[in-house]
């Protein structure tokens, strides 16, 4: 989803349509559960940034049946094998920056509070 939200970025995209099989990152996004996992404030914390750079974003929840092909790039970006037969030509992305690039340092460090 990072990824997605600086690609849209960089493209000066103002409304943005987000559609992902993970409830509980899409809840934890819109602020509808928290985010309490140490190791995945960062990610939330960079997501948010990012959201706030477009006027307009809609989120919805798909159950995974109905978004095959991103859960079959989601898989494949982790290591997941999936079978050649199930596969789709990769996506290229040019001008691939690291994540950490787009912020401010001080966003990087979550704060952590009771």
């Amino acid at each position: 989803m990072i990824r997605g939200l600086e690609i849209a970025h960089e493209s000066r995209a103002r409304f943005i349509e987000i559609r992902g099989d993970s409830e509980l990152v899409l809840r934890q996004v819109t602020k509808e559960y928290k985010c309490v996992t140490e190791s995945l404030v960062m990610y939330h914390t960079m997501a948010n940034a990012l959201l706030r750079s477009f006027t307009h974003v809609e989120i919805r929840h798909l159950p995974r049946i109905e978004n095959q092909e991103a859960n079959d790039l989601a898989q494949m970006a982790s290591g997941y094998k999936i079978p050649k037969d199930q596969t789709q030509e990769p996506i290229e992305i040019k001008n691939k920056r690291s994540s950490n690039d787009a912020f401010p340092k001080k966003l990087l460090k979550p704060k952590l509070g009771g």
